[in-house]
């Protein structure tokens, strides 16, 4: 579902609290993302 009421709980009661001007809730608190590497294991990033 794309719409904020199939968000599970957690995400649905942070952007409340966000959105009520709640500035002790950071963007990655009890959060998890997974996502693919951006690139190969053989192309290791490199600080410019």
């Amino acid at each position: 579902m794309r719409t904020a009421a199939g968000l599970p709980e957690r995400v649905r009661a942070w952007r409340a609290a966000v959105a009520g001007g709640d500035t002790g809730h950071f963007w990655s608190a009890g959060l998890t993302l997974l996502h693919d590497p951006p690139l190969p294991e053989e192309e290791p990033l490199e600080a410019l």
